[in-house]
């Protein structure tokens, strides 16, 4: 039989830090031939090592480019107010300027030569329409003008929706049925490592901002330099002069470590898995983080910590609920560093039942196990 040719649109310049993505790409490849078309990574470098097919493209959202689409910009903004419908209506400078140069570059694309279209978010969505007749839906990420842009797009074009559970699902579509596939972003759980615990050493693994708790981790630490944390991922460059303001001592004395070294996917979990607590924060003190997407997205580190055999500290929110589900760590009310050490000392008084039930989450979230229906739906069909 002839494998298929599927090609994945991704809008992003993340495409390293996306192991959904990554990881549908590998579970389709051993009945597939898989291409991910997506912007040049030029700020988050991609890694030498990912032996995957890639087609890049540049992507120019630059204050020119703007600039240069503000005028058809403003005759959508018009369509509003006249209540005519066109999937670009509802979308800001931003991603009206992305969009078009997505779909400037998609044009040189022999799209035409792929037997299955998937399209990562709305706008890959909403540009498809463009060049097939219908296109499986991988949603990711949440925002309400998106959300608008979904409702424009024709109910029979989505072939398959991948989403991580029913809530996010209601919120984009209703009560309108689709064949839908729940997947977490998780990775492959295949046994527990077996690396030895750096006492008192915990992580942060992503991105390190002040809404996704930066300060309430160093705070932490602040107070209770007894304890150490490495933050593995990039730190934005606003908080550096802060950071050496603030912290210096704790960072030449390894109570705060910073490790932005780029780490496969293949090779983070083991690097996870030899710290005691990984931390999960999302701050919706921040206007920006206070949104149905952040409230609900069950975050990737925290079924990461989970596969590492790491017991998670977060938040209380919807998307952190496996932790409690599992009872694979402690959700915090707040971020007081009195109430982390609380939960800190819990975890450590009884340390390998939390690890145990990590790997039992682990085990139930596996994304072979979780992909494997809509894998097996797309190369038969």
């Amino acid at each position: 039989m002839r494998r298929k040719k599927i090609l994945i649109l991704f809008p992003q310049q993340h495409i390293s830090y996306s192991p959904t993505t990554l990881g549908m790409y590998d579970a389709l490849s051993k009945f597939a031939d898989i291409t991910i078309y997506c912007p040049f990574p030029d700020e988050f470098k991609a890694s030498n090592e990912e032996k995957r097919n890639f087609i890049f493209f540049k992507l120019d959202t630059s204050r020119k480019k703007k600039m240069a689409a503000l005028p058809k910009f403003m005759y959508h903004k018009f369509n509003i107010i006249m209540h005519k419908h066109n999937p670009l209506d509802h979308l800001g400078i931003y991603n009206y300027t992305k969009f078009g140069a997505i779909q400037k570059a998609i044009n040189k694309l022999n799209t035409h030569a792929y037997d299955e279209i998937i399209c990562v978010d709305v706008l890959m969505l909403a540009l498809a329409q463009h060049f097939c007749k219908q296109a499986s839906f991988l949603s990711l990420e949440l925002n309400e003008e998106e959300r608008k842009m979904l409702q424009t797009i024709p109910s029979s074009f989505i072939k398959n929706v991948i989403i991580q559970d029913q809530q996010r699902y209601k919120y984009l579509f209703g009560d309108t049925k689709h064949k839908t596939f729940f997947v977490q972003n998780a990775p492959v759980f295949k046994k527990p490592f077996a690396t030895k615990k750096l006492k008192d050493a915990f992580i942060f693994n992503g991105t390190a901002t002040p809404w996704f708790g930066l300060y309430h981790c160093l705070n932490f630490i602040k107070q209770y330099p007894g304890f150490s944390m490495t933050f593995k991922g990039v730190v934005l460059p606003s908080e550096k002069p802060i950071i050496h303001s603030g912290y210096k001592k704790l960072v030449s004395d390894g109570n705060i470590i910073f490790n932005n070294n780029y780490t496969t996917n293949q090779d983070m979990l083991e690097f996870i898995s030899q710290y005691e607590i990984g931390f999960c924060f999302y701050d919706l003190g921040y206007p920006k983080m206070n949104t149905f997407n952040y409230r609900t997205a069950p975050s990737g580190k925290m079924f990461a910590y989970f596969a590492a055999g790491v017991p998670v500290i977060g938040n209380k929110l919807d998307g952190l609920k496996p932790v409690e589900k599992f009872d694979a760590g402690i959700l915090v009310d707040d971020f007081n560093p009195a109430t982390i050490l609380n939960a800190v000392n819990k975890i450590k008084s009884n340390y390998a039942y939390y690890q145990e039930n990590c790997y039992k989450a682990a085990t139930h979230y596996s994304f072979d196990r979780a992909i494997e229906p809509f894998v097996q739906e797309l190369v038969n069909d």
